[in-house]
């Protein structure tokens, strides 16, 4: 592959009018901040968007994308908030539409629009709940790239489509092609029974299951749709390392639901393995390969024949961090700082317990609890709500948790030594965890918890191990004895 660091930014001008999906999400809004910052070269970028009318997608970008304080430090570039808005806003087109419903709900002038336009679409529209149901999963993880690849059929100027998936679509067992035109057959009760029969026996989610499926469709149809498709597959993404802030984080999905859940003493017993290592890559890395990708696949530099070219990237590789270094370093950093807003216990601790153990443990721990929310209403009333977060988060999670992933990250090292200085990102030189995991701590409290947060803390990620095991009450009672 080469090493020419002038192409990335030669293909960006030649092609600069991108489509992005999902930039309202976490990682559209990373790799549109890094487009207008670094970028200055693309001129438009067509951006898909849910709403009522064209103003309402439009009043949404305004609000719920430029809103976002991850764009404090562009806007800093510009004496006043008009500069901002007449040099970097006026870029982004809001295009009403839906990657749920057919031609992506597009008018038909905005399709005829962003057909001849387009010469760049990156998809990072997603349902990223673990717990969604499949009906509506299986609409915009499966069917929604498939939705996308008519309309780009028409553009006769797109010389890159960058679709993003997950590194965790071959998690248990990979679907058969057949399955999608048997889920399209199914009543909303099948589909339901198929969910609890069969795909959650086999996959941990939803989630991986529609975005494994959907992978699986576009190999199949790769040579038929005749488009220029790469695949990314990130690991567990978390808070930006260096870009456009260290640390800045949105949302609560992946560790950073961990790290609040912590810190809000909402979970103190988890399903997981302190020894096992956790596959992480930090949003500003992963959004400049995206973005690379695109050079990539558009130069040739990616092609593999009859299969769609696929990209991972992730750390375990040659930078392995394991789950207790971060389950360590979440209660470490929650012990220290001043108690969040929010906090509704003083238990903040991190006990980790195996599959087996944690469901006794649960019944043990909740013995009380459990039996008054069986008994009366009041008991629903007080302790329901408890008790199923302090069930469902870690258990959701736990078939991560509680097992090694490492992946395959060749292609994103080769992709990075050509890239311009733009967006190099150093991958293969590793993360600093320590300071990493710290600085992702800060990043949850301030910008999720929304509290002011002391960034001279030190942390000396040093504690006793957090793995247990359960102990029936007999056996306590015996060792007392």
């Amino acid at each position: 592959m080469s090493t020419d660091p002038i192409r990335a930014l030669e293909f960006y001008a030649q092609n600069n009018v991108l489509l992005l999906t999902g930039c309202t999400g976490f990682v559209g809004k990373v790799i549109l901040e890094k487009v207008l910052r670094s970028l200055p070269q693309v001129k438009k970028i067509y951006v898909l968007v849910r709403g009522s009318s064209k103003g309402a997608s439009q009043t949404r970008v305004e609000n719920e994308v430029f809103g976002s304080r991850i764009w404090e430090t562009l806007r800093a570039q510009f004496p006043d908030e008009a500069r901002f808005r007449t040099e970097v806003m006026s870029k982004v087109v809001a295009i009403q539409g839906d990657m749920g419903i057919d031609r992506l709900g597009l008018s038909e002038e905005d399709r005829v629009m962003i057909q001849k336009d387009t010469t760049v679409f990156i998809n990072c529209a997603a349902s990223i709940n673990f717990d969604d149901p499949l009906k509506s999963a299986f609409n915009l993880n499966t069917k929604g790239p498939l939705r996308a690849c008519e309309i780009m059929k028409g553009m006769p100027h797109l010389k890159a489509f960058v679709q993003i998936s997950t590194s965790y679509v071959n998690a248990y067992l990979q679907p058969q092609h057949d399955i999608f035109k048997k889920i399209q057959a199914m009543s909303d009760d099948e589909i339901k029974a198929y969910e609890r029969d069969c795909v959650l026996k086999t996959y941990p989610n939803t989630y991986t299951f529609t975005k494994s499926l959907a992978e699986h469709l576009l190999q199949s149809r790769y040579s038929a749709l005749q488009l220029p498709l790469v695949i990314v597959r990130p690991s567990v993404i978390g808070a930006t390392v260096s870009e456009p802030v260290p640390s800045w984080i949105e949302g609560i999905g992946a560790f950073t639901g961990i790290f609040v859940a912590t810190g809000l003493g909402v979970v103190q017993e988890w399903v997981a393995d302190e020894t096992k290592v956790v596959c992480m890559i930090p949003v500003d890395i992963f959004a400049k390969l995206t973005l690379m990708a695109a050079v990539a696949i558009a130069a040739g530099y990616l092609q593999t024949g009859s299969d769609v070219p696929i990209v991972q990237v992730g750390t375990s590789s040659h930078c392995p961090i394991t789950y207790g270094q971060l389950f360590r370093s979440s209660l470490e950093y929650w012990r220290m700082v001043r108690a969040p807003a929010g906090r509704i216990s003083d238990d903040i601790r991190v006990h980790l317990y195996s599959v087996e153990d944690f469901p006794r443990r649960f019944q043990q721990r909740f013995r009380k609890e459990l039996a008054l929310v069986a008994e009366s209403e009041e008991g629903k009333r007080r302790y329901q709500k408890l008790l199923k977060r302090a069930w469902d988060i870690p258990v959701t999670k736990g078939w991560a948790t509680t097992s090694t992933w490492v992946f395959e990250t060749k292609k994103a090292f080769e992709m990075d030594h050509m890239a311009p200085k733009e967006l190099q990102t150093g991958l293969e030189e590793g993360v600093d965890w320590e300071t990493y995991t710290r600085n992702y701590l800060l990043g949850t409290h301030e910008f999720v918890l929304g509290e002011e947060v002391d960034r001279s803390i030190k942390m000396d990620f040093k504690m006793k191990s957090m793995q247990r095991v359960y102990v029936p009450d007999e056996e306590k009672t015996h060792s007392r004895l």
